[in-house]
């Protein structure tokens, strides 16, 4: 077997094929590293008493919502007003 790092055997198919899967799981990182990041927003919502209060206009956000994305940090109006843009 030879030494991946060679070039033996990778032709453009499979260079493709491989920076196309790093590609993906360097999205797959960061949407995960976000996710965290929203996350550990909560948890310090949670902590100072705001959790389940937007954060631009400072209204409730619905149950459901939050059932949906606990956390979330914008209000359903919100989140629509700032998807709009």
């Amino acid at each position: 077997m030879r030494d991946a790092g060679d070039g033996a055997g990778h032709d453009q198919a499979d260079v493709g094929a491989t920076s196309f899967e790093r590609d993906h799981e360097l999205t797959v990182l960061a949407k995960e590293k976000e996710t965290l990041g929203q996350l550990d927003t909560a948890l310090a919502h949670i902590d100072d008493g705001t959790y389940g209060v937007c954060d631009s206009c400072g209204n409730p956000i619905g149950k459901n919502r939050l059932m949906a994305v606990p956390h979330a940090t914008l209000c359903m109006s919100c989140k629509q007003r700032e998807e709009r843009r």
